[in-house]
């Protein structure tokens, strides 16, 4: 059987606010940024910095405050 592959439309990602609180300690702290398509973009800093806690929050595996929004292109 033949595959079949469909190209997914790039979209840009934008981060406004974000911010990950675990009781009274404050992870990350209204993290606001725009990924564009075709864009690689680094995210570093010393292990605690909060890196891994941003992905979660951006994937939605950690309750955040803040939104990310997902747009077509053109719009």
């Amino acid at each position: 059987a033949a595959e079949h592959h469909a190209r997914v439309q790039p979209r840009t990602l934008t981060l406004e606010g974000l911010t990950v609180r675990y009781g009274v300690v404050t992870a990350v702290h209204d993290v606001s940024y725009r990924l564009e398509p075709g864009t690689v973009p680094g995210l570093i800093g010393p292990n605690g910095a909060g890196k891994t806690t941003l992905f979660d929050a951006i994937t939605g595996c950690d309750p955040a405050e803040g939104r990310v929004r997902r747009a077509d292109p053109g719009l």
